[in-house]
């Protein structure tokens, strides 16, 4: 079987002594840190992405592809019933405020995600998730722990 292939940009090769650690930010549904990348033959990629919004569109001339490895713990969301199953297995900060574009007060805790063994979160951007993880603006891959990448 093959390895699903993933493309980040902004860098034309993954230089794991540049990987910052996962760290959880106040009232955000993303964390700092970590290795954000698009499926490689995404629907909804950062690539198309960037271009629609004119968004740092000078970065998209570096780029790399890798694949994880095969015992990589990838956590999947792909529905808002992801979001809370998540929510209701304790995977979520607590006590946030709800926001104007987070009205369930929907707030990951990926630091805690790490701890308990995950590798990445690939979530699959669509309508139905895009308010509750609002700024999640494409198809994305986040990887957690560097350790699972294998570079091509």
């Amino acid at each position: 079987m093959m390895s699903k292939l993933y493309i980040h940009y902004g860098s034309d090769h993954f230089d794991p002594d540049e990987f910052s650690p996962i760290k959880n930010i106040y009232l955000h549904n993303k964390p700092s840190g970590g290795l954000w990348a698009s499926p490689y033959s995404s629907k909804r990629s950062w690539y198309d992405w960037c271009k629609s919004e004119e968004f740092r569109t000078d970065r998209l001339d570096k780029w790399f592809t890798f694949t994880l490895k095969d015992d990589a713990k990838v956590l999947t969301i792909k529905t808002e019933l992801d979001l809370y199953e998540l929510e209701n297995n304790g995977f979520c900060v607590d006590k946030r405020p709800k926001m104007k574009y987070n009205l369930r007060g929907f707030y990951p805790d990926f630091e805690k995600l790490f701890i308990t063994g995950y590798d990445a979160v690939e979530v699959y951007m669509d309508d139905t998730i895009y308010w509750a993880l609002y700024g999640w603006d494409c198809d994305s891959l986040l990887v957690l722990n560097p350790d699972c990448i294998i570079p091509n």
